[in-house]
């Protein structure tokens, strides 16, 4: 029987529905971008600033109570501080293979890695009590269903074109030409929730609520790397936390809703089934290496061809990598190449075999917190956990997203260690008090 968290409020108080409100917006605020694109640009953008001089100040003060008061720095603490330095050393690869200056360098790769002082600041409202998996996970729904509708309105009264200088948008021809590059992350965080909550409590209401995110990232966001790693995850973890009788019984379900879900786009607009039909068809041929005539489907090999062939010229980079370049030197030295484009491959490109390597060990760190738990194996938040580390190691392969903003894989992380540490409490007290009653 699949429980929730033990520490979940019987009857919630004020402070579960003020934690939630704050929480909700900090993650809308500071975990996305998307205010950027809103007429409180300004706001977010000075907030944004004084957000990361908090948390530079919040690091440092941290940092130093847990080395002078306390010392001793926790797992995560340890973690974070490896994430912060790790990436100085491709700063210095751009240096000694392209001559970037190695101020460059470290900017290009340390500018995204401050908001991992966020995940210490996180953790430690965690284990403190200041926040518990309830409030964050409501918290991370609540940002999910305001992304949802962000997403949707701004791309039905912003032309994407005006902001195509920037990172916010994207060129693909498939989908009409510029379009916005919002982060999937809230809504995907929504849509694992609501079918762990369907898998395992058979509740319709989460099945419906799933089909209609789902239905999301399929007919309007149209993303095909997010649609199939989905896709593909979610079903990899029912065949592995359900019996196979069961799985086939979800499976029946999610036949009959994505049914009635198809009929009614049908219904309403039967070219867009046509379209994300031969989206998907392009996605499968260019990973086979077909030649679609579909730009941004092919310009993935085209991109991986120019790493392949900077190999070929510098075989000891494939080792050693090249460094992360800024947008200038990329341009200057490799033309449009986009790291995130070629996952893999772009983090081979800047870490090398050996860096690449020492990256997914990260998986295997977050694979040994999860293992073994005994007290919460059948809770749905630490299920949830465990979804998001696969969600994130099958994406890594598509876009490296772990590398370029690994807060995200942190946080999950960070929840997998508090759940380890809650259960060795729990087993430490049981022991104790069997050894206790033997003694009596």
């Amino acid at each position: 029987m699949y429980i929730y968290n033990t520490v979940v409020y019987k009857a919630k108080p004020f402070k579960y529905y003020l934690t939630v409100c704050l929480f909700s917006f900090y993650f809308l605020f500071f975990g996305s971008n998307i205010l950027s694109l809103t007429p409180l640009a300004k706001i977010y953008t000075i907030g944004l600033y004084l957000y990361i001089v908090g948390l530079v100040l919040f690091g440092g003060v941290y940092y130093l109570d847990r080395v002078v008061n306390k010392k001793s720095l926790t797992l995560i603490d340890v973690l974070v501080i490896w994430m912060c330095i790790t990436p100085i050393y491709p700063a210095i690869m751009a240096n000694q293979v392209f001559g970037q200056s190695l101020f460059k360098g470290i900017l290009t790769v340390e500018k995204t890695n401050i908001t991992l002082m966020s995940s210490c600041f996180i953790y430690y409202l965690i284990r403190n009590g200041s926040l518990r998996m309830e409030e964050y996970n409501r918290a991370m729904l609540i940002l999910c269903w305001l992304s949802l509708v962000m997403y949707i309105y701004l791309m039905n009264t912003i032309n994407p074109a005006a902001y195509q200088d920037t990172g916010l948008v994207g060129y693909n021809p498939s989908k009409g030409g510029w379009v916005f590059r919002f982060s999937p992350l809230p809504i995907v965080y929504g849509i694992s929730f609501y079918f762990l909550e369907f898998i395992f409590f058979k509740k319709k209401w989460s099945l419906l609520l799933f089909t209609g995110l789902f239905g999301y990232i399929v007919f309007i966001d149209k993303s095909r790397i997010t649609i199939v790693e989905t896709f593909g995850v979610l079903m990899l973890y029912m065949l592995y936390a359900l019996p196979i009788l069961k799985t086939l019984g979800r499976l029946l379900y999610l036949a009959i809703f994505f049914g009635i879900m198809l009929y009614i786009v049908w219904l309403i607009k039967p070219e867009l089934l046509e379209i994300v039909t031969g989206m998907l068809q392009n996605f499968f041929l260019a990973i086979l290496g077909v030649d679609t005539g579909e730009g941004s489907a092919d310009v993935r090999w085209i991109e991986m061809a120019k790493v392949w062939d900077f190999f070929d010229k510098y075989p000891g980079t494939m080792i050693t990598g090249v460094g992360q370049l800024n947008k200038e030197f990329m341009e200057r030295e490799m033309g449009e190449l986009y790291l995130s484009d070629i996952g893999i491959v772009g983090i081979f490109f800047v870490y090398g075999v050996i860096g690449t390597a020492l990256q997914y060990l990260y998986f295997a760190f977050g694979t040994w917190l999860a293992w073994g738990n005994k007290s919460f194996k059948n809770d749905l938040f630490f299920h949830a956990a465990k979804l998001g580390l696969l969600n994130m190691f099958v994406d890594s392969f598509f876009t490296g997203g772990f590398v370029w903003v690994p807060t995200s894989l942190v946080n999950i992380l960070l929840i997998l260690r508090y759940f380890q540490v809650e259960d060795r409490k729990i087993e430490a007290a049981k022991k104790l008090a069997t050894e206790t009653n033997a003694n009596a």
